[in-house]
C-alpha cells in the first residue's frame, strides 16, 4: 500500500490532471495531498487551473474564499472575477477587486476602476475611476494607459489636455494596445504640426482591418462596408472614411 501511494504522489501534475478530470468535488484537503503542491502560492495556482474548468469551477472559488478572506492579493483578484463574471454579483466582485487594488494589483486597480467608472455594484465616482486608472497605468498596463488618455482627449472629470492624451496613447501603442495607435493618428489631425506620414496611416488602415463590425460602427460611424474594401485595396483612400468625425 505504501509503494502504491509513493508511486501516486511522484507524479503530482499527473495526480492533478486526474482530479480535474473527475466528476467528484475537489477541496483544498484534496489540493493539500498532491505532492509538489506544498505552500499557499502553488495552491491558489492549481484553484486557478479549477476555475479554467468548467467541471469544477466553483470548487476553485470555494477554495479560493478563505485564501482571499485572509490577503492573498491573487486570490482576491479570481474570487472577485468570479463573483462578476459567473455568479454575476458586482457588488461583490467590486469589494475583492478594492482590496486587491490596495495591494498594488494592476488588473484589479483596472477593474475596480472599471466599475466605479460605470457605476457598477458601486456609487459611481469617475474621479476616483481615474486614479485607480493611474496607478494601474503607472504599473504599465496598457487598457488603462489607453483609458487615462480617452479621459484626457474627452476633457469630461479632467481638464482636456491632448498632449497628456498622446503621452497615455503612446504609452499604450508601445504596450501592444492597437486602438491607442487609432487615436493618436485622430488626434494629430487636429493638434496642428502633428502629421503623421504615409506608412503610419498603412499601419492605423491595418489595424482597423482587425476591428469588428460593430465597434467599428461604434467609433467612425456607418462607413464600415465601405472602409473595408477600401482597406483591402487602397489604404490612403480608406483614410478619409475611417477618421470622419
Amino acid at each position: 500500500m505504501k509503494s502504491l501511494i509513493n508511486r501516486f504522489k511522484r507524479s503530482p501534475r499527473k495526480t492533478l490532471d486526474e482530479l480535474i478530470r473527475s466528476n467528484a468535488p475537489i477541496t483544498m484537503a484534496n489540493l493539500q495531498e498532491i505532492d509538489g503542491i506544498q505552500c499557499q502560492s502553488e495552491i491558489v495556482a492549481a484553484a486557478k487551473e479549477l476555475l479554467n474548468d468548467p467541471n469544477h469551477s466553483h470548487d476553485g472559488y470555494i477554495i479560493l474564499g478563505p485564501l482571499a478572506a485572509r490577503g492573498d492579493v491573487d486570490a482576491q483578484f479570481m474570487v472577485g472575477e468570479y463573483c462578476e463574471f459567473v455568479l454575476k454579483r458586482p457588488e461583490q466582485a467590486a469589494i475583492w477587486y478594492q482590496l486587491a487594488a490596495g495591494q498594488g494589483y494592476a488588473k484589479a486597480q483596472r477593474n475596480y476602476a472599471y466599475m466605479l467608472m460605470k457605476g457598477r455594484g458601486v456609487t459611481c465616482d469617475r474621479k476616483q475611476a481615474f486614479l485607480w486608472y493611474t496607478m494601474a497605468a503607472d504599473q504599465g498596463l496598457a487598457e488603462a494607459q489607453f483609458t487615462l488618455g480617452e479621459f484626457f482627449k474627452s476633457g469630461e472629470d479632467v481638464p482636456l489636455d491632448l498632449n497628456k492624451a498622446i503621452y497615455w496613447y503612446d504609452l499604450a501603442k508601445k504596450n501592444g494596445f492597437e486602438q491607442a495607435e487609432i487615436r493618436l493618428m485622430q488626434i494629430r489631425g487636429i493638434i496642428p504640426g502633428k502629421k503623421e506620414d504615409s506608412k503610419d496611416h498603412i499601419n492605423v488602415s491595418k489595424a482597423i482591418l482587425k476591428l469588428p463590425e460593430d465597434e467599428f460602427r461604434s467609433e467612425h460611424g456607418n462607413n464600415w462596408c465601405a472602409a473595408k474594401t477600401a482597406v483591402s485595396s487602397d489604404f490612403q483612400k480608406a483614410f478619409p472614411l475611417i477618421y470622419i468625425n
